[in-house]
């Protein structure tokens, strides 16, 4: 049983990476069929099936079988920026890897605010979100999944639930947001 769900979250997790609208789709099945389950069983106080020493990848590689239900601080930070319009909050997130990629192109931090109070402005907004789960990774870094709850501009008032993927570098910094 625990390892046919560790393929359904394998399988979950690579939908929403390769094949984005699939993923959206699954995500969403996923969010409002199975959370509340889900929740309740992984609370229930049993040992998690997932939570092996080990377990090899669909490639043979090991891979380090540590999924985190708690949401990392870097994450967190990042989307509470968004949401704030706080551009320090979420530069401070990313890790300087990610700064300098960044940098590169010429971005700035106040760049970064500029676009931020141009998007408040129009209407756009982080209305919430929700931290679904993550996975370390062997090579020390991890992966942490979110539905994000976004609104606007103001020409489209529609919500709408966009699947956020962040790599974390080994020190917990955001490496990578997708």
């Amino acid at each position: 049983m625990g390892r046919v769900i560790g393929r359904i979250i394998r399988h979950l997790a690579r939908a929403i990476i390769l094949r984005p609208f699939l993923g959206i789709g699954l995500l969403a099945i996923l969010v409002l069929g199975g959370a509340a389950g889900g929740y309740l069983w992984l609370s229930s106080g049993k040992m998690n099936p997932l939570d092996t020493a080990v377990r090899s990848g669909d490639n043979g590689a090991p891979m380090s079988a540590g999924v985190t239900h708690e949401a990392p601080s870097s994450t967190e930070n990042y989307l509470k920026g968004n949401q704030n319009f706080n551009a320090e909050l979420m530069w401070t997130a990313l890790a300087p890897e990610a700064q300098e990629r960044f940098r590169a192109r010429g971005a700035t931090t106040q760049e970064l605010q500029q676009q931020m109070d141009a998007a408040r402005d129009q209407g756009t907004k982080l209305e919430d979100f929700s931290y679904i789960g993550g996975q370390q990774l062997a090579d020390g870094t991890s992966m942490h999944f979110y539905l994000v709850l976004t609104r606007g501009p103001q020409s489209r008032s529609d919500q709408t639930y966009i699947p956020y993927v962040f790599t974390l570098d080994r020190g917990g910094k955001i490496a990578r947001v997708q």
